[in-house]
């Protein structure tokens, strides 16, 4: 361990898992991701609420591993934890659909024009997605008053069911870059939307290769700010 000069740990959002795939025949493709709000079978193991208090439990013992080894580290949530949960459960409810998501078989459909948006089932609540590029959106100004209540009070629910666990004040801020990664507690996520990266495009929100090197940077000199 004395030769680790730095260890970083990047979380990524509370419903994805990722891990080694041993099954017979995988050649060159040992790590697999899996994102538990795109399926049915995932979603059934666990709820938002459950994915968030395991989150809190891996920084945790992270922080706790590196301190007793003595190995030198930093956290970063390179992802929001739950906010793209938010998003994808709007997009759900916008279009009537139990499970909804980039990795599900209806919005590949979507994208390949084999399913007419109109024949959906809408939510009478949302008047303003006339487009596929609407019912997509994370546009604030797209959502319905009842959408923003939905978001609002959901995202106050998860907030605090972070500010009560006994991880919370467990994790050092020191060694937790941006902790605890909500602006109104005065943290923040590396792929917020006020680091003003460039995305891929309007309705994908993913950085693009420009947006990458951007939050490489960030990242730099957040860690370099931190190091003595």
């Amino acid at each position: 361990m004395k030769d680790v000069g730095l260890v970083v740990a990047a979380w990524s959002t509370a419903p994805r898992r990722d891990y080694i795939s041993t099954a017979h025949g995988v050649v060159n493709k040992q790590w697999t991701n899996e994102s538990m709000i795109n399926e049915p079978l995932l979603t059934a193991k666990g709820c938002i609420e459950h994915w968030i208090e395991k989150s809190l439990r891996y920084y945790y013992t992270f922080q706790n591993v590196c301190e007793n080894l003595n190995v030198p580290f930093r956290q970063v949530q390179m992802v929001n934890l739950y906010q793209g949960y938010l998003w994808e459960k709007i997009k759900q409810k916008r279009m009537g659909i139990d499970e909804f998501g980039p990795g599900s078989i209806v919005y590949k459909k979507l994208l390949d024009n084999k399913i007419d948006h109109k024949t959906l089932r809408w939510n009478p609540n949302v008047v303003k997605c006339d487009t596929i590029e609407d019912l997509m959106s994370e546009d604030k100004n797209m959502m319905s008053e009842a959408e923003s209540w939905w978001k609002h009070t959901y995202h106050k629910k998860l907030l605090n069911q972070i500010k009560v666990s006994p991880y919370y004040k467990a994790i050092n801020p020191h060694y937790f870059l941006g902790w605890p990664m909500e602006e109104s507690d005065g943290g923040f996520s590396f792929n917020d939307s006020r680091m003003k990266i460039e995305r891929i495009s309007k309705n994908d929100a993913h950085p693009s290769a420009k947006g990458q090197r951007q939050i490489a940077t960030h990242m730099f000199n957040q860690l370099k700010g931190t190091i003595v």
